[in-house]
């Protein structure tokens, strides 16, 4: 499965393509990928540390490490923000469908919200970088190249799957992620509601360590 991963990141055409018709499950790689983000998020706030600033006297930053009682929470809010947002865009990429000249798949549409959220669950490693002095601005640039190399694999995983014509899979693709994302945010702040503001992290605008 991480093999699967590592190639959809870099020979997306031909792991797209490889994907065309696959049956079994499709539960199984968001499951254990979209934990990546979660475990590694934990690690940082919990095991390294991450490095907190003054922003009236940035000379006083410091690395800090917080309970598990306090990162735990917050992963599963992630954990469960991610997949939920994996499932909608899914469900949206199917809806969406007639509306751009494809065809509803349930499958195929799950098989390209996986590869659609591949580039972003890989991109939580990178919050291992929060408390290295110079690199604290990683993890956000990590976050938004997954969005952005997602929705590319999107758009070219949404004609030989759900039949779209290229030239609408643009429309197509793109207003399904943006949807997703959307519904992603607004389930991760809901269940993160409880968590002390400071510890959320997550692959969306606004919402930091």
């Amino acid at each position: 499965m991480l093999d699967r991963a590592l190639r959809t990141l870099v020979w997306p055409r031909r792991t797209i393509a490889a994907a065309v018709g696959e049956s079994g499950p499709a539960w199984p790689a968001p499951v254990l990928l979209g934990l990546v983000w979660p475990v590694a998020l934990v690690v940082a706030l919990s095991v390294i540390g991450v490095r907190l600033s003054n922003p009236l006297v940035p000379a006083m930053a410091a690395v800090v490490r917080f309970p598990p009682r306090l990162s735990l929470p917050s992963a599963f809010a992630l954990y469960a923000a991610l997949l939920a947002g994996w499932r909608i865009l899914a469900a949206l990429l199917v809806a969406l469908a007639p509306t751009f000249e494809g065809r509803r798949d349930a499958r195929a549409a799950m098989t390209v919200a996986t590869a659609a959220c591949t580039p972003l669950w890989m991109s939580g490693l990178a919050v291992l970088c929060a408390s290295v002095r110079g690199l604290d601005f990683i993890p956000a640039l990590a976050q938004t190249a997954g969005i952005l190399y997602g929705a590319v694999i999107a758009v070219r995983a949404t004609p030989p799957h759900l039949g779209t014509p290229p030239p609408k899979a643009w429309g197509h693709a793109l207003l399904a992620a943006g949807l997703a994302l959307l519904a992603g945010f607004v389930i991760r702040q809901v269940l993160a509601s409880g968590v002390p503001s400071g510890f959320s992290g997550g692959p969306w605008p606004g919402v930091r360590f």
